[in-house]
């Protein structure tokens, strides 16, 4: 066998509660080749799938359709999917696409308003 699996596809996130931590959950649709073994994210933080990964989860089935994924504040998150036969031939999804961005990890709270004020109103009655 020397023909690599198809990619998985349809790579997006799920949503969890609550909305304010650092866990985030990627979801996707399994390669749709019959003889995927295993499958593994890789995990890109702050760079959009160009560079090596930041990190990589452990290796999983080929029947996994989510892995979490803990990171820290600030952080843009981004992954793609590698699906393995067991020849050796793998093929890597297409990167995340969350209209071109990754997700975001932002719990911090805005910053105080120092200043609020009305100027020039005009109330008619």
């Amino acid at each position: 066998d020397n023909t690599a699996p198809t990619a998985a596809t349809s790579l997006g996130w799920a949503e969890i509660a609550p909305h304010n931590n650092l866990l985030v959950t990627a979801v996707w649709t399994p390669s749709a080749s019959s003889d995927v073994l295993t499958q593994q994210v890789n995990w890109y933080v702050n760079s959009a799938c160009i560079a090596a990964p930041s990190s990589q989860s452990a290796i999983l089935g080929a029947g996994v359709t989510s892995e979490a994924y803990t990171g820290n504040d600030g952080e843009t998150i981004y992954y793609t999917i590698t699906s393995a036969d067991a020849a050796g031939n793998s093929t890597t999804s297409g990167c995340v696409d969350t209209f071109s961005s990754g997700m975001l990890l932002d719990i911090t709270a805005p910053g105080v308003a120092l200043q609020v004020g009305l100027k020039n109103l005009h109330i008619t009655q």
